[in-house]
């Protein structure tokens, strides 16, 4: 038997499937999220960690052996390295990430309008800049993690520390902060160092695999839920479009299946703002 745990901005969903994947459970818990003030929306990190355990343990007591985890993107947290939260999650529909664009030398900014690749990282609502944000704003936290007592990344990386212990990230959930180039897995330290952001990173992992476990409940799948959408509804030969509809809209394109699947995604958000990314979704 098999299990899902798909972690979304708003909820948290389980799924039970036997072994011809018929579905035998589901449920979902709704998280929600703080509005602290204009622009500031956060989850509760340590909630998150609890629910998701918790499912993990309603999964194993129904029969399910392999578990398989989603989660929403470009949203980050940080934690010390016995697991506790130090931060909230810092969500992709937080705006304090325009705090950090704000404040930041005239040069870069000119100099990222200029770079199609750089633009893309040096916006409000991206990874990168909501780190940026923690290490600007948390006493000590940078001074912890360049002595190997705390993390700071994705919330994929978060959940899956607190489930087995390992400090790894699936490539679909780096590869969009823009410190880890998506073809090559290899840090971007011409970011990390315009940015300040200390070169503290997970180990970057295949979407499937052998992720460690929680209780006796092997974890097998770690995936960006956009990226797990696409490969259920097929996308997965060149010219497939899909889209998906939940808090923001989302439509990917599949461009190219070669030794790693890539795909175009343009995205409606709550804020009306529309881009497009080419993000690595899984090795083919």
């Amino acid at each position: 038997m098999y299990s899902v745990i798909d972690v979304g901005t708003t909820g948290v969903k389980l799924a039970v499937f036997d072994a011809s994947l018929n579905k035998i459970h589901f449920e979902k818990t709704s998280i929600g999220y703080k509005t602290l003030q204009t622009g500031r929306i956060e989850q509760d990190s340590q909630l998150m960690a609890e629910v998701v355990k918790g499912y993990a343990r309603k999964a194993k007591s129904l029969g399910a052996r392999e578990l398989a985890l989603t989660t929403y993107r470009a949203s980050v947290v940080a934690w010390n390295r016995n697991g506790s939260p130090i931060s909230n999650i810092l969500t992709w529909i937080d705006g304090r990430g325009k705090e950090v664009i704000d404040r930041l030398p005239s040069w870069l900014k000119a100099f990222s309008a200029l770079s199609s690749s750089l633009s893309r990282i040096i916006r409000p609502d991206t990874p990168a800049i909501l780190m940026r944000w923690l290490y600007d704003n948390v006493e000590g936290l940078r001074e912890k993690v360049l002595a190997g007592e705390a993390y700071v990344w994705t919330l994929d990386s978060f959940l899956l520390y607190s489930l087995t212990g390992r400090y790894v990230s699936d490539v679909t959930n780096s590869t969009l902060t823009g410190l880890v180039h998506p073809k090559n897995l290899e840090a971007v330290d011409i970011v990390s160092s315009i940015l300040g952001l200390p070169k503290s990173y997970p180990e970057i992992v295949d979407s499937i695999g052998d992720f460690g476990a929680f209780e006796g409940l092997e974890i097998k799948v770690s995936i960006a839920d956009q990226q797990s959408a696409s490969v259920f509804h097929g996308l997965l030969e060149p010219g497939r479009v899909g889209s998906v509809h939940g808090t923001g809209s989302f439509v990917e394109h599949c461009r190219a299946v070669c030794k790693w699947l890539y795909y175009a995604e343009a995205r409606i958000s709550s804020s009306d703002n529309c881009r497009d990314r080419g993000q690595k979704v899984l090795r083919c």
